[in-house]
């Protein structure tokens, strides 16, 4: 059983290894993009953060992204927006998008999504291991 043990701690120590580069790399991904300074989206990101009930509007970045939004950073999540399809979406598509995005942050869905990694980690070696 002790070399169940050892196989889970290097799983997990290549998971944190794993989750703090790719950390570090959307750190540093997101400073290379603009901060969005469009008074719209930022009126309307935080009448929805409002809606959501969120104490903290998450910062607005211009980024190139495949996906039109998503959200980033688990302990000071930011959100990264592709410009030429936001800017063809009405306010009331807006909206919804916004109020999705700022869910995922209410909800900590990064942080939980994190804690599944390391759980299914331990249940997939643990299974193994019998």
């Amino acid at each position: 059983i002790w070399c169940f043990w050892i196989l889970w701690v290097c799983g997990c120590g290549i998971l944190f290894v794993y989750d703090t580069i790719r950390s570090i790399m959307a750190k540093r991904a997101l400073k290379g993009y603009q901060i969005c300074s469009t008074e719209r989206l930022n009126a309307l990101c935080l009448q929805c953060a409002e809606i959501v009930g969120l104490k903290k509007v998450p910062a607005l970045y211009w980024g190139t992204l495949d996906n039109p939004i998503c959200v980033t950073g688990a302990i000071r999540p930011a959100i990264i927006m592709s410009k030429t399809v936001i800017e063809k979406l009405t306010d009331g598509e807006l909206s919804a998008v916004f109020i999705h995005e700022l869910t995922h942050i209410k909800r900590k869905h990064i942080l939980l999504e994190r804690i599944y990694d390391y759980t299914h980690e331990y249940y997939m070696i643990s299974t193994s291991a019998e």
